[in-house]
Formats: C-alpha cells, structure tokens, sequence
C-alpha cells in the first residue's frame, strides 16, 4: 500500500472526532407549543437579537443581506497531540474569516399577529426561509503547511412551508454545508467535505392544532472532494412519522419514528438504523420545565458489531423573566461513522443564555461526552487502528471523553451591526491509535479558539 493512500485514510479515521460537526436540524413538526418548549426550546436559541430592515424584494417578502468580519486565533490547526511521531505537535495560527451572505423571508406569523391587532391574523399561503453564507478562512501563520488550508466554507438552507396555518400543510427543506477541514497531520491534504440533505414532509393538525402528525422523508448525501478519501462517501434515506398531543395548558405528549437506509464503504457495513422513541415536556411552574423521552435504537449493521440498546434524555429548563434561559440534561444514543460501524455517546451538557438591556447578549454551552466506537477494524488497507498506545496495539477497542465548550458575547451596537467574541474549546482525550508504516499519529488533541466578531445584518 503506497503511502498516497495510507495518509487519506489516516486521515479520514481521525476525521471522525477531529472537527466540530456542523449538524443541520430537519424537523416537519411545525411550532412548539405551550408546555417545556416555552422556558426555551430543545436547540438552547436564545433570545434574539434586532437585525434592519432589510430590502423588500416582493409582497410580503424582504432580504436581509449579511456581512461578518471575524479575527481570532486558532491554538491547534491540524488538531495534533504533542506525544504524535513524525509530526510537529500543535501548531496554531492567528485566522481571518470574512463571510458574505443573506436572509430571504417572508414575515413570521408573530409580526403578523402584532400587526393585525385584535383582529384575526391572515392565513398564510407560503412562509418560507433562505439562508446562503460564503465564508472565507484565511490562515495567517508563516508556516506553508498552514496557509495551505485557507479555503471557502459554504452554508445553504432553504425552507418552504406552505399552507402553514391550514389543517394539512407541506414542508420542503434543503440543506448544503461544504465544511473547510484541516488535515490532521502536515503531511495530508485537508478533508473538506460537502453534505446536502433534501427534507420532504406533510404536517396534520386537525381541530385547534392540540393534535398534530408528521411524516418526512429524507435524502441525504455526504461526499469528500479528495479522490483518496471517496471510499468514505455515504448515501442515507431516512422515514420518519410522529406525533404530538397538547395536554391542557402545560403539558405535551410526543412519539416518534424512524428508519433508515445507510449505503456503506469499503471499509463498513450497510445498515438500516432504526430508532423509536416517545416523550413528555412539561411545565412543573411557570418558570421551570422537564423534557423526558425514552426509547429504543437498532443499527442493523450488516456485518461487523451493531447497536441494539435503550435511548435516554432527561433535561431541565429554567427561564428568569423573558431573557434568561438555562438547561441541563443527560442523553444516550448512538451515531453512524466513517471508519467504525458507529458509536455510542452518554453525554451530560449544561447551556445559558441571557441578554441585558436588550442590547448585551451572553450565551454559553458546555458538554461532556463519554464516547464508545464499536466495529473498528483491526487493520484495513495497511493502516493498523489501536488502543494502549502505538507500541503495543493491544486491540481495536476506542474509549474517548469529549469535552466541548462554546461561549458568545454579543453587543447589539446599532439596529443592523452586532460586535462580539467567542470562545471554543474541544478536548477528545483517549489511547487510541492509527499506525500507517513508520507513521503514527494519537486520535486525543485539545483544539480552541478565540474570535472577535462583527457582523451586519441588514
């Protein structure tokens, strides 16, 4: 095996811990209701901020143009441990990123139900969603290695929802994300990667809504622009029904499920993940909220180790006045992989967000995942995957703890311009190893990241 494939791979087994995934939400399910959702939603956003006026474009339509400016520093580009052979450790980089994009969007039934007064607001026909942003990352270090890396990001989102106040309306939803990732040793080239997911679905709410269906289905694709790494590209079809029902003022039932079909690569299995899963989100006060859901996920693997156990999540809400919102949780599920079969995650998380007099904003998340991979091959195309160091490559088993943290502070300085920073960090610590020939290199590293932002938003 010639080293102009053994490095991709080394690469691409890495890959699967080495970044902050971008993940995109699909949901068919329409607006939350009372209940937990009102002290804060499952996704932690926070109160928001004003953005201009925008320039309208058609009846009811306006584009919000968006510029960002953000300079910062990374600590560790090619997210290296300092224990890692024949590389150079942790190298950072000062990083500029400049990102160009807009917003197009028709106006949210809450300005409508502002505007109509008293009066009954009019029922919508269409209300629809579109978000690009072009982001370009601009490495600053002398190093050639580093400057290398400079390239554009690319963000995409559309969502179309007609007939949204009607018992039975329609949802379409597309996604694209190139994401820019560095390598994970100065001897491989970057693995960036282009993901697109196509969202088709019907939601049902018949009578006053406090009953409510959903069914979507789901095409998503993921493919790596470097020819090396293709083996790892990945077609999905995912089905997916639910329901939920409004009980009384404070207190809502859902369920939920799913199946999926998953193409494999040379290196894994196809499978047919399933997962079923039902909940409650409740109000215990006015101000303080429980979200439980329980169920049951199955890999289906077709060859190789498969999931086959219990899904868990337990969080509690607090909201302090409209602009205070705290969470903390456990959760228990398993994801699909690009080397292993897949892993399982038991993750404890915490999230805050607040804003101050309108204008200063702060929000801030923390996690703790403890990580299990199952279906690592032992060797594959000459590469060995081991654990206990890359001496004794005693197996194939991997046991990680992920730690992540991100914190934003937001100033709004006028009604269309935000300025801010930010901080990162994403620590995987482990024992795992992958050895090509004389190459190794540790999957454990600690990345971060300080900004300072300015973004428009006109």
């Amino acid at each position: 095996m010639t080293d102009s494939f053994r490095r991709p791979l080394l690469c691409a087994a890495l890959f699967v811990t080495a970044t902050p995934a971008f993940a995109l939400a699909q949901s068919a399910r329409g607006e939350g209701g009372a209940s937990a959702d009102s002290v804060g939603e499952a996704s932690g956003d926070p109160p928001g901020l004003l953005e201009g006026g925008g320039i309208l474009v058609g009846e009811g339509i306006t584009f919000h143009p968006t510029l960002e400016l953000h300079g910062g520093y990374q600590s560790n580009v090619f997210f290296e441990d300092d224990n890692d052979r024949g590389n150079q450790g942790q190298i950072g980089s000062p990083i500029i990123r400049f990102a160009v994009g807009g917003g197009l969007g028709t106006r949210p039934l809450q300005r409508l139900e502002v505007e109509a007064g008293d009066g009954e607001p009019p029922s919508r026909k269409l209300a629809l969603r579109g978000d690009v942003l072009l982001t370009w990352n601009q490495y600053l270090a002398e190093h050639w290695g580093v400057s290398e890396q400079s390239d554009l990001g690319v963000g995409l989102l559309l969502d179309a929802h007609f007939n949204p106040d009607a018992p039975l309306s329609v949802r379409v939803r597309e996604g694209f994300t190139r994401a820019v990732t560095p390598p994970t040793a100065l001897s491989i080239e970057g693995a960036d990667r282009d993901k697109n997911d196509l969202v088709l679905g019907i939601v049902y709410k018949p009578g006053g809504g406090a009953i409510e269906g959903y069914a979507h289905y789901t095409f998503g694709v993921d493919l790596f622009e470097r020819n090396a790494l293709q083996f790892s590209n990945r077609a999905s079809h995912m089905g997916t029904v639910g329901g939920r029902w409004q009980w009384l003022p404070k207190t809502q039932f859902n369920t939920e499920a799913n199946v999926g079909l998953v193409s494999g690569t040379s290196l894994k299995s196809d499978s047919m993940p399933m997962r079923f899963w039902a909940g409650t989100s409740t109000l215990i006060t006015p101000t303080v909220g429980l979200v439980l859901r329980g169920g049951y996920g199955m890999g289906n693997y077709t060859t190789g180790e498969t999931f086959d156990s219990y899904l868990a999540q337990a969080e509690g809400r607090i909201a302090v006045g409209p602009v205070f919102r705290l969470a903390f949780g456990y959760s228990h599920d398993f994801t699909d992989t690009l080397i292993a079969n897949f892993y399982t995650d038991h993750a404890v998380y915490g999230r805050m967000s607040t804003q101050v007099a309108g204008r200063l904003q702060l929000r801030a998340r923390g996690e703790l995942r403890f990580r299990d991979y199952s279906g690592i091959p032992m060797t594959a195309q000459g590469v060995v995957f081991c654990s206990g160091g890359a001496a004794s490559c005693s197996s194939s088993d991997r046991t990680d703890i992920v730690a992540r943290v991100d914190t934003t502070l937001d100033y709004q300085f006028n009604p269309w311009l935000v300025l801010g920073g930010a901080f990162t960090l994403l620590s995987d610590t482990t024992d795992f190893f992958i050895v090509a020939g004389s190459q190794s290199d540790s999957a454990g590293f600690v990345w971060t990241e300080f900004l300072a932002k300015a973004s428009a938003h006109f």
